[in-house]
């Protein structure tokens, strides 16, 4: 399994978390890790450097753009894949401009299978 990249989900709805793991289990392109714990997902992004994160922009206990800010100093070749959330959604797009390294915006009523390719996708692609 060496070759299958990891993808980190952060700070994300149960909802979400539900979808990706059904693309998981069933396109298996990808290996899924999640947390809710900010710093868990600093020492998970040292360890494991997955190529893509999906966070959640209604994390509560942490800034979901300073993680993704980490992300992109530290790890500009990880993609960021957007939550929308309840409070912070940018659905006007504005997170594209907050955040470089910011490839999408979903929704968690996103299908599982969509969801799935989007996140396969972007995890199998190289750095842009």
């Amino acid at each position: 399994m060496a070759d299958i990249p990891w993808v980190l989900a952060v700070g994300i709805t149960e909802t979400m978390a539900r979808r990706l793991e059904d693309a998981q289990a069933s396109q298996r392109d990808f290996r899924l890790l999640e947390t809710n714990d900010p710093n868990e997902a600093i020492s998970i992004l040292r360890d494991l450097a997955p190529r893509v994160v999906v966070i959640g922009l209604d994390m509560r206990n942490a800034s979901p753009l300073a993680i993704a800010d980490y992300i992109e100093f530290r790890m500009p070749e990880v993609r960021v894949i957007y939550e929308m959330g309840l409070r912070h959604n940018f659905a006007d797009g504005s997170i594209f401009s907050h955040s470089h390294n910011a490839h999408a915006l979903v929704t968690p009523a996103m299908a599982s299978g969509d969801l799935g390719a989007m996140v396969a996708h972007h995890a199998l692609s190289r750095a842009a």
